[in-house]
């Protein structure tokens, strides 16, 4: 291939196990070739299931003749393929363009995408990942460590790597890379705010079975965080004097209560939406006015010229609409309503399982008063 600058070679062994629960057996070895070049056996299925894989894969051998019903599906993330064949060999290449969710780069490995192929039944149920991880030198592994495959996960676990030093304070790991500038105030500065307000969220939803690892990444792109199931993956421009917000470090500590840790929607503008809201219910009570209106004097902003909406994932097609209902509509219009912090952390403690399905959700948006698709009328002043 050409322009690809660098290589994952990945084999994958899927192992099912009888019954409800599923494991998968992963051996990822990295190197630094050009692209991931995967050997997936699924055993133990005798019925015939559509399988979703990585949208930039290439077939190796006769596979991609022995799969039917090829076509783009989830925004062109993953393609959809009836499975007929119980061995699958392919190829993902590194985008050739900066890319923040794949990328091998000074000295740092990321990937926060699928990498396995994943039958569509079970696609939002979580599952067991077993993962040996063979890496080029002078790269370490941070994520996911042994302890982190102890939870279960949705699709394959991110996977972080490269030559970071590692700190612990108040006992939360730190890493970064050895050859950033140290800026030990403005890093304490970050774990302060992740620290108080993980505090927080842990008294209002459930507590947390451990502090989350916090890492700092080269990412280049728009990117200023990630959650990736228990590690807060950030931006390494948070180190920088001219470069912070508050809000999106509250913002993405929450995603381990709303979000794959915890719970996840099928619609995925509701589980950024009420992430969204807790981050602007936590803001009012540090009583920072100053910075408060200023969030939500961009937020009025950016819903002006919304006139209608539907928030139907499917029925959204373009990232700013999508953005502006997650992070701006839906948090404003929940902030009119009084009952709607009871409402949500009631149905948080009381959820029935970790995923909540289309129609569970539309149900809930009823309870706080705000129907799928309406025209919007502007309140907010």
């Amino acid at each position: 291939m050409k322009n690809i600058c660098k290589i994952i070679s990945l084999f994958v062994l899927f192992h099912f196990i009888p019954g409800n629960s599923q494991e998968i057996k992963v051996n990822l070895k990295i190197n630094t070739a050009g692209s991931i070049n995967v050997s997936e056996n699924i055993s133990g299925i005798t019925q015939k299931d559509t399988l979703l894989l990585h949208k930039n894969i290439s077939f190796i051998g006769s596979n991609e003749q022995s799969l039917k019903d090829k076509k783009d599906l989830y925004r062109g993330i993953y393609r959809q393929y009836l499975k007929s064949a119980g061995r699958l060999e392919y190829s993902i290449n590194l985008p050739t363009a900066h890319y923040d969710n794949f990328f091998l780069k000074e000295s740092v490995f990321f990937i926060a995408e699928n990498y396995l192929a994943i039958e569509k039944s079970t696609f939002n149920s979580k599952k067991k990942i077993v993962l040996n991880i063979a890496l080029p030198s002078g790269l370490t592994l941070i994520y996911p460590a042994k302890e982190d495959l102890e939870q279960t996960f949705y699709a394959a676990p991110p996977v972080i790597a490269g030559d970071f030093k590692e700190e612990l304070y108040k006992e939360y790991k730190i890493y970064q890379r050895k050859v950033l500038p140290e800026n030990q105030k403005r890093k304490y500065q970050i774990i302060d705010i992740i620290a108080k307000s993980f505090e927080n969220f842990q008294q209002i939803f459930e507590p947390v079975s451990k502090n989350p690892k916090i890492v700092f990444m080269p990412f280049q792109g728009n990117l200023a965080g990630k959650n990736i199931y228990g590690a807060l993956a950030l931006n390494e421009k948070f180190l920088k004097n001219d470069y912070f917000n508050k809000r999106i470090l509250i913002h993405e500590i929450l995603h381990m209560w709303w979000g794959d840790n915890s719970i996840r929607f099928e619609n995925p503008v509701l589980t950024e939406a009420f992430t969204e809201y807790f981050t602007l219910k936590y803001l009012m009570k540090e009583a920072d006015d100053k910075y408060l209106n200023q969030i939500m004097a961009a937020k009025r902003k950016n819903i002006n010229e919304i006139k209608n909406y539907d928030l139907s994932f499917a029925k959204i097609n373009d990232q700013t609409t999508y953005n502006t209902y997650c992070y701006d509509l839906v948090p404003l219009m929940l902030m009119e309503n009084d009952k709607a912090e009871n409402i949500l952390i009631n149905f948080y403690k009381n959820k029935k399982s970790s995923f909540v399905n289309e129609k569970e959700g539309n149900e809930l948006l009823q309870k706080l008063g705000i129907k799928i698709k309406n025209t919007y009328e502007k309140k907010l002043n």
